[in-house]
């Protein structure tokens, strides 16, 4: 009899749980998606609003005080020209040194902590980097303008 009255009581309060679970469920499925229809309307107004202004005379043409003659082509060939510096200095260097660590270095101390550190830098989000660099490079070393500042 005793074990009856508990099994009835607990049976309640998992009822209660699995409602309070499918409640929660329901009630995060209806914030994200309204999140993600918010998000989805704002890109469809940029879109809509911005594609009549998007040609070619845009991307091509040099900056201008004059609205209709203004162009990003100065801002599109630095950020290919920054890209590519990055993309072939980093990857052979990447590369490299992700070999030699797995294949060829002794297994010692410095190793391990290189390793550690490898993986906790993985985890840190690039704009932290894109900050960090800012700093280094415009504040501290002076490089105002220029393509390694970005």
């Amino acid at each position: 009899m005793a074990n009856e009255s508990i099994r009835l009581r607990a049976g309640g309060a998992v009822a209660r749980r699995q409602l309070v679970s499918r409640l929660s469920r329901y009630l995060f499925l209806a914030a994200a998606l309204f999140g993600v229809s918010i998000l989805g309307f704002l890109g469809y107004e940029t879109i809509v609003s911005g594609a009549s202004r998007l040609s070619l005379d845009f991307l091509t043409n040099y900056p201008s005080r004059f609205a209709e003659k203004a162009g990003l082509r100065p801002a599109l060939f630095g950020t290919f020209w920054l890209m590519m510096i990055t993309i072939f200095s980093s990857i052979p260097i990447a590369i490299g040194t992700a070999i030699w660590i797995e294949e060829f270095a002794p297994r010692n101390r410095v190793i391990t902590i290189v390793k550690i550190n490898l993986a906790n830098l993985a985890g840190v989000p690039s704009i932290i980097y894109g900050i960090l660099g800012l700093t280094i490079f415009v504040r501290f070393a002076g490089m105002d303008r220029s393509l390694l500042a970005g």
